[in-house]
C-alpha cells in the first residue's frame, strides 16, 4: 500500500503540479499518445490511489517528464 501512495505522490503531487498540467490537459495529452482516459477517470484514479504502474508511465510520457524524484 505504501508503494501505491508513493506512485500517487510521484504522479499527482509532484510531477503534474511542477509541470502545471491539469487533469483535463493530462487527458488530452494521453489521448495524443493513444491512451483513452477521461478527466473524471484520471481524477478518480489519483484520488483513490488505485492505478497501475503502466498508467503512471503513460502519464509521465504524455507530459514529457524527463525526471522524477521519489523521496
Amino acid at each position: 500500500m505504501a508503494w501505491l501512495r508513493l506512485l500517487g505522490h510521484v504522479e499527482d503531487q509532484t510531477v503534474l503540479k511542477r509541470k502545471g498540467v491539469t487533469y483535463s490537459q493530462l487527458a488530452e495529452k494521453l489521448a495524443s499518445i493513444g491512451v483513452d482516459e477521461k478527466e473524471v477517470s484520471i481524477r478518480n484514479k489519483l484520488s483513490r490511489g488505485k492505478f497501475t504502474a503502466s498508467f503512471v508511465l503513460q502519464c509521465l510520457s504524455a507530459i514529457s517528464a524527463s525526471s522524477i524524484s521519489i523521496s
